[in-house]
């Protein structure tokens, strides 16, 4: 229920999202078409082929086409939000953080790979045990938020840091780091 409950105000935050010039109207929509998946397992099918159709346009190895593999892992694990057998909801939760673990270690640096790594696991039951990912992925994002600002779209920058400042476990000296990126 928390999971939802988060996932809706993830999802009104980013969905008011204005398009930015600092983000390609492409990654934008991938993300719109990722929040509408959040909601409803209609919104999954048009995002995977967004996020192919994307993926084919990115040079390889580069930060757009990580991006692009990232959110393809975090659609695999709404498919098992939104699935109805548990061994199919199983099997599509490991699938996706297999592939959110791979390009997270593949591309530390990039803070929105973090983020959605971070939400794929955040709310995942402590019998799983993900704690370790939601706690690398806290850090890493108090490291990286202050130097990845003009690489998000602001009000996704708010999103982010908002959830990491309220949730997250951070020093007095990450959070005034994080904390005055949040004005103008």
């Amino acid at each position: 229920m928390r999971r939802i409950v988060a996932a809706g105000i993830l999802a009104l935050l980013v969905t008011i999202a204005r398009v930015d010039a600092q983000a390609p109207l492409q990654q934008q929509t991938i993300r719109n078409l990722y929040m509408n998946a959040v909601h409803s397992s209609a919104g999954i099918a048009p995002a995977e082929r967004a996020i192919d159709s994307l993926r084919a346009k990115s040079p390889p190895g580069s930060r757009d086409e990580a991006l692009m593999i990232a959110y393809s892992g975090a659609i695999r694990t709404l498919r098992a939000k939104h699935g109805r057998w548990p061994r199919a909801r199983l099997r599509n939760l490991r699938e996706g953080l297999k592939v959110l673990d791979r390009v997270a270690e593949t591309h530390p640096e990039v803070a929105e790979i973090r983020y959605l790594r971070l939400m794929s696991c955040y709310y995942l039951p402590g019998m799983l045990g993900r704690g370790w990912s939601v706690k690398s992925d806290f850090r890493a994002l108090a490291t990286l938020l202050p130097r990845e600002r003009s690489k998000l779209p602001p009000d996704l920058y708010l999103a982010v840091a908002t959830f990491v400042l309220d949730r997250g476990n951070l020093t007095a000296n990450e959070r005034l780091a994080i904390a005055p990126k949040l004005g103008p």
